[in-house]
C-alpha cells in the first residue's frame, strides 16, 4: 500500500499583504478614480496601506519600511518599477481562474495614482487630508487553547533561511473542534512564516523523538515535519489575522494527537535573536456540522531530467466519493525547481472547472487560498481531478550554494531541499460523523472480520480507508512490508495505488478502482502479498497500529 492519506506540507507559506479584508469595493480603492495630482496624505498613504503594510511595517519582513511620508517616497522610483512588472505586490494565482478571497491584487486605479505621484515629484500634501481604508479585523476574544514550543529558540542561520519544527505543548485528552485559530509569531522580522500540523496518535512517538535528538527546542525540517501523513490545522503569514470558520464548521483534533509547529525563519534583514511563538485555538464543546479537512492531491512518481528547462507532468485522480464535495479553499506545495501547477476538475467533455492556476511559481511565496463565497467548487462522484506540475531543471534555474551555482541533477520526489514536490490541497468541508469509539484500528478490524477473503488486499485497502488514523499508521506499516517481501510488485503498482487511495479519501472502493485501473499489477501484488499476510510476516510492522493480520 502506498501513502493513502498525503497531508504533506507547506499548505500555507509567507503571504505579505494589507493585515486586514479592504471592504470598501471590488477594486480595493477607496478615494474615486485617481486625481491628476495625488499626494502622499491625500491617497498614496492608504494606497500603502492597502497594498504593501504587512510586509513593510516596522518590525515586518520586508526589506525596508514603508510606514511614513519619508520611507515611502525614497523607494518610490523603485517600487513602481516592482508594482508595474507584476512582483509586487506578491501574488501568484491568476485571476482568470476563481475569484480568492482577499487577493493582493492592486487595482488599476491604486496602480495608476502611485504612478501619477511619483511622476509629479512626490508630492507630500496635507495630512488632514488622510483617509484610513477601512478593514475587518477578526475578533474572537480569548482563546480556549494556548500552544508553546518547549522554550525560545534562536536561529542560527544568519542571512539566510532556516526550517525548523517544534512539537507544541497542548494535550489533547478529547477529540477537540477547532472553530478559530491565530498565531503570536513571536518576532516577526525573524519569522517568515509558520504552519501548524496534527500530528496523529500513531505519529507522535516519532515527532517526540525527532525533537528529543536536539538540545535546543524543535527540530531541522524542510519538506515535511519528519512524516508524511500530517493534516493542517492552522499557519501564521504576514499580514495575517485571526482565522474564524464558518458557523458550524470546525477542525477536528483527535485525542491523543500533538500538534507540530513549522517555522519558517528568515534572518536576512533582521539580527539573529530569541524567537518565541504561540498557537493560539477557538475551539467548541459540540461537534460541528461540517468537519474542514484538507485533502491532498500528490503525484510521488515524475521524474524530472537533469537539464529540462519544462518537464510537465500531469496526474489524474478519479473521485471515487459517494457523495459531492464541498471545496471552499485549495493550495499547492513544490520546492525550488518547480515553475508551473495547475489543479482543475474535469467533468467530461470539455467541462473543466479550475481550482488553482500558478503560471509562475515562487517558492518564497506559496500560500493556501480561500475562494470567494460565490466562488465555492463541487466536485462529483466520478468526476476526474487534473494536477499539473511544470519544473525548470536547467542549467540557470539551479539554487547556489557556497556562492555556486550547482549543476543540475536528476530530480525525484522528496522532502530535502533539492528534491521535488507535487502536491496541491483542496480544502472541504464534509458532514461531520462521529468517529468509533474504543482501540486505534477497531474500525479497520470489524470491517475485516466482515470481508470474504480477509486476507486478501482488496479487503486491507478497503478497510484501510473506514478510520483515516488508522489508515494513515497502516499506510506505513504495510509500505514496509511489502517493500520487504514485495518490493518489484509494490514498485509496479505503485502509480495506480497512489491515484486510487487518493481517489478514495472521502469514501469508496479502493480495490475496484485497482482492478479498473492496473488489473495485472493488483493481481500480481495480491499474490505475492497473500503469504505474507496469511503467515503474520507483516504483525511486526502492523502491531504499532494495533492491528494482526
Amino acid at each position: 500500500m502506498t501513502q493513502l492519506f498525503l497531508l504533506l506540507v507547506a499548505l500555507f507559506a509567507a503571504s505579505c499583504s494589507a493585515p486586514t479584508t479592504d471592504t470598501s469595493d471590488n477594486s480595493g480603492s477607496t478615494t474615486g478614480e485617481p486625481t491628476e495630482d495625488p499626494t502622499y496624505h491625500g491617497e498614496i498613504r492608504a494606497v500603502v496601506e492597502r497594498n504593501c503594510i504587512g510586509c513593510h511595517d516596522p518590525g515586518g519582513i520586508g526589506p525596508f519600511e514603508l510606514h511614513n511620508y519619508e520611507s515611502v517616497s525614497a523607494v518610490a522610483e523603485l517600487s513602481l518599477r516592482a508594482i508595474e512588472s507584476g512582483a509586487m505586490p506578491p501574488w501568484q494565482p491568476d485571476p482568470d481562474c476563481r475569484d480568492m478571497q482577499n487577493d493582493r491584487i492592486m487595482s488599476d486605479e491604486d496602480r495608476q495614482r502611485f504612478a501619477d505621484w511619483v511622476a509629479s515629484g512626490k508630492p507630500q500634501g496635507n495630512p488632514d487630508d488622510y483617509v484610513a481604508p477601512e478593514f475587518e479585523r477578526g475578533q474572537l476574544g480569548e482563546p480556549d487553547i494556548r500552544a508553546r514550543p518547549t522554550g525560545p529558540f534562536r536561529p542560527s542561520v544568519a542571512a539566510g533561511d532556516e526550517y525548523r519544527c517544534f512539537v507544541l505543548d497542548a494535550d489533547f485528552a478529547v477529540d477537540t473542534f477547532v472553530t478559530g485559530l491565530n498565531v503570536d509569531p513571536g518576532n516577526r522580522a525573524l519569522v517568515h512564516h509558520s504552519n501548524m500540523f496534527i500530528a496523529s496518535p500513531a505519529h507522535v512517538t516519532t515527532v517526540d523523538a525527532l525533537e528529543a535528538e536536539f538540545p535546543e527546542p524543535g527540530y531541522p525540517c524542510f519538506g515535511n515535519p519528519g512524516i508524511s501523513t500530517v493534516n493542517l490545522i492552522g499557519a501564521w503569514v504576514p499580514g495575517m489575522e485571526p482565522i474564524q470558520l464558518p458557523e458550524g464548521y470546525a477542525v477536528r483534533v483527535p485525542a491523543g494527537s500533538k500538534i507540530v509547529m513549522q517555522t519558517h525563519f528568515n534572518s536576512l534583514y533582521a539580527d539573529l535573536d530569541d524567537v518565541s511563538q504561540e498557537f493560539q485555538m477557538w475551539t467548541r464543546d459540540t461537534p460541528p456540522d461540517k468537519v474542514v479537512r484538507a485533502m491532498p492531491l500528490a503525484n510521488l512518481n515524475f521524474v524530472v531530467p537533469a537539464g529540462d528547462q519544462n518537464s510537465v507532468h500531469e496526474m489524474n485522480i478519479r473521485y471515487l466519493g459517494d457523495e459531492p464535495l464541498e471545496v471552499f479553499g485549495t493550495a499547492a506545495h513544490l520546492h525550488l525547481l518547480a515553475s508551473e501547477v495547475k489543479l482543475e476538475v474535469l467533468r467530461g467533455g470539455d467541462d473543466r472547472q479550475c481550482l488553482l492556476d500558478i503560471p509562475d511559481w515562487d517558492f518564497a511565496w506559496q500560500q493556501a487560498y480561500f475562494f470567494e463565497d460565490h466562488a465555492w467548487a463541487t466536485v462529483n462522484p466520478g468526476d476526474n481531478i487534473r494536477l499539473t506540475c511544470v519544473f525548470d531543471n536547467s542549467p540557470e534555474n539551479q539554487p547556489v550554494v557556497d556562492g555556486m551555482r550547482i549543476m543540475p541533477d536528476e530530480v525525484r520526489w522528496g522532502g530535502e531541499t533539492f528534491d521535488e514536490m507535487c502536491v496541491a490541497f483542496m480544502i472541504v468541508a464534509e458532514p461531520y460523523e462521529e468517529p468509533g469509539g474504543g482501540d486505534l484500528c477497531d474500525e479497520f478490524r470489524t470491517c475485516r472480520n466482515g470481508c470474504d477473503d480477509p486476507f486478501g488486499i482488496g479487503c486491507v485497502f478497503n478497510c484501510a480507508v473506514e478510520e483515516i488514523t488508522c489508515g494513515e499508521c497502516l499506510v506505513f506499516a504495510a509500505q514496509d512490508c511489502g517493500a520487504r517481501h514485495c518490493p518489484n510488485e509494490l514498485r509496479a503498482a505503485s502509480p495506480c495505488l497512489l491515484q486510487c487511495a487518493q481517489g478514495a479519501q472521502a469514501g469508496g472502493d479502493v480495490d475496484q478502482c485497482l482492478r479498473d485501473t492496473c488489473p495485472d499489477e493488483r493481481d500480481e501484488l495480491a499474490g505475492c502479498m497473500r503469504p505474507a499476510l496469511e503467515t503474520g510476516l507483516c504483525n511486526e510492522d502492523l502491531r504499532e497500529c494495533n492491528v494482526e493480520l
